[in-house]
Formats: C-alpha cells, sequence, structure tokens
C-alpha cells in the first residue's frame, strides 16, 4: 500500500490537489445566497467568477512554493506535492505561470463585477502577508488570525459574485466554518504531531472553541437548521477519525496516508455541506427543517420581544443591523462614503 501512495504523491501537486476544495469553498456562498434570498442565479456569471478565483487562488500556491521551495525541499512530504522541490517546475517558470493566471483572473474578476474584484485582491494581499518572506505572518502570532480571515473571504466568495448584499450575510455561520478550517490546518501543517500533542497547542483548540460557539448561534440565527444539525454529526465523525489517524507513528509512508486521509476527509466534508444545502430545495428536505425551525424561531422571537438589549444583540449577529441604518449592500455604504468625503 505505501509504495502506491508514494507513487500516487508524486502525481499530484500542491495546486492541483487544491482545486476541487477551492470549487466547493466557492459554491458554499453560491448556495447560502440561493437560500436566503430565495434567487435564481446567472450560470455565465458564477462560471466567470469561479473561473477567477480559482486562476488568482492558484497563483497564490505557485507564490507560497515559491517562497517555501527551499524548506519545501527538507520536508519529506512536501517535496513529493511541491512541483518546484521536486523538480517539476522552475522558480522562473512558477513566476511567469503565476502572473498569467493573475492577469486572466483579475481580468475575468472585472466582468463580475467590483466589489468581487475587490474581494479577491484583499484575499490575494491577505496570502501575500502570510507568505512573503518579508512579511511571514504564517511565522508569528498574527498566523491564526490572517488564516481565518483568509478562509472567510473565501467561503464568502461565491455570495459576493452574485450580489452585494450585507444584511442578509451569514456572518456567523461563515465565521463558523472558518474556524473550524482554521483549526483543521492547523493540524494539517502539524502532520508528525500525535493527538497528545494537539491537546497542548493552544491555537488549535481555542480556534476549534471558538467555532463551535460560532456554529451554535448560527443555529438560532439562520434558517438551515436541518443541514447544519447533520453537518454537526457528520463533523464529529470526520474528526473522530482524524484522531484515531494522529495515533499512527512517524513514518513518512504512514505520514502519506494521514495526508491523504485527512485531504480526503476535507474534501468530502466541504461536499456534504453544499449538497446538504442544496437538499433544502427538496419538499421532503424543507418540510422536516422547518418542522425543526419553528420551535427555534418561536423562542427566539419571544426572547427578542421581551428584552431589547436580547433583540439588539441579535441584530448585531444575523446582520440586519443593516438594516437599521438604511444600509443593505456594499454599494450604498460606498456611496455614503462618497458623499460623506464631499
Amino acid at each position: 500500500m505505501a509504495p502506491y501512495l508514494s507513487k500516487l504523491i508524486t502525481k499530484v501537486s500542491s495546486v492541483s490537489i487544491n482545486i476541487p476544495k477551492n470549487i466547493l469553498q466557492f459554491f458554499v456562498g453560491v448556495v447560502i445566497y440561493m437560500i436566503l434570498l430565495s434567487s435564481k442565479i446567472n450560470a455565465l456569471l458564477i462560471l466567470e467568477a469561479l473561473t477567477a478565483f480559482l486562476l488568482i487562488y492558484n497563483s497564490v500556491y505557485l507564490f507560497n512554493d515559491i517562497m517555501d521551495y527551499k524548506e519545501d525541499k527538507k520536508h519529506p512530504l512536501k517535496r513529493k506535492i511541491k512541483p518546484i522541490a521536486r523538480g517539476d517546475l522552475t522558480i522562473e517558470n512558477a513566476a511567469a505561470q503565476m502572473l498569467i493566471f493573475l492577469i486572466i483572473g483579475f481580468i475575468l474578476s472585472s466582468l463580475v463585477g467590483k466589489y468581487f474584484t475587490i474581494f479577491l485582491a484583499v484575499l490575494l494581499f491577505l496570502n501575500f502577508l502570510f507568505s512573503s518572506k518579508y512579511t511571514r505572518f504564517k511565522k508569528n502570532i498574527l498566523r491564526v488570525p490572517t488564516l481565518f480571515l483568509i478562509e472567510f473571504l473565501k467561503f464568502s466568495i461565491g455570495w459576493f459574485a452574485i450580489t452585494n448584499n450585507l444584511s442578509r450575510f451569514p456572518f456567523v455561520f461563515i465565521g463558523a466554518l472558518s474556524a473550524f478550517y482554521t483549526a483543521g490546518y492547523l493540524m494539517y501543517k502539524n502532520l508528525d504531531l500525535k493527538l497528545d500533542d494537539f491537546v497542548k497547542k493552544r491555537e488549535v483548540v481555542l480556534t476549534f472553541l471558538f467555532g463551535v460557539v460560532l456554529y451554535f448561534l448560527s443555529i438560532f440565527l439562520y434558517p438551515f437548521r436541518f443541514p447544519m444539525i447533520l453537518l454537526i454529526i457528520l463533523f464529529i465523525s470526520a474528526l473522530s477519525v482524524v484522531m484515531v489517524l494522529r495515533y499512527y507513528n512517524i513514518e513518512i509512508n504512514k505520514v502519506e496516508k494521514r495526508w491523504i486521509g485527512e485531504k480526503t476527509i476535507v474534501l468530502l466534508s466541504m461536499a456534504l455541506i453544499v449538497l446538504l444545502l442544496i437538499s433544502l430545495s427538496t419538499p421532503s428536505v424543507s418540510k422536516i427543517n422547518n418542522k425543526i425551525s419553528a420551535p427555534i424561531d418561536k423562542t427566539v422571537n419571544g426572547l427578542a420581544n421581551k428584552s431589547e438589549n436580547f433583540n439588539t444583540v441579535y441584530c448585531y449577529l444575523n446582520g440586519s443591523f443593516f438594516e437599521r441604518y438604511n444600509v443593505t449592500d456594499l454599494e450604498q455604504i460606498d456611496k455614503k462614503t462618497v458623499l460623506k468625503n464631499k
């Protein structure tokens, strides 16, 4: 089995293996938009936005590989999956590909919209701060917050490819997904650590707990409760598998097994998130979701009517506070800023 895994790993790259995951992250925002705003989507617009996102984010992976190629060459696993470290790609060719991806990506993003392009530019800048040898956020105290913001934007980008709406955007739910993904990324970056070592890593534990708090708040804030409850079961199952994998010894063939296993778990989890959200469009699942939501909504509305403070906090958490200030989307904020400056 180990020789087969080693052969398989040499056929993939850090760029290609992340494409399916990035596609699914993009569609999280798209599907949530369809649920919360009950609107149809422009398929051509989505295709343009997705292509722009993938091209620009592929340039991020190439940039990261250029910055880290010396370290990657010394790593027993990364020297097999990183194209520069294993000699399949020169730094010059990688830089040329990165530039081409960026140019085409931003041309396509400009066809999608101004704010979508701005979000992609911010995402690119955060990744530069994270990986660049001049800033190297991945090596200091800013690693976790920067990672969280990067994943937040990636989970959001599908939404803002379609709309500029802020008042209906699920900040808390996207924050929960971003926190969980960040905690998972920190685990992935330490494949050679055992479970006991991870329990001692405060950044992993705190990020995970932050995600748990946001996730349970999301159940009270957003209408897609049935998928969220099923995702809890899924997440606990996936986490249990990952924790079991952590008991392997630190041998390269077992690290390879663990790497493929954890990559597969992440990909399947992303796919199930999208599929469970899409399932709300079916009458049977929608009916179950409504039954689950009815008592929760009744409780929340009752508390909101009794307590002004609770109602204020609830409005801030679910994003509806934007409507109080007559600002529901990015364009209105832009216009208000311009008028204020005048």
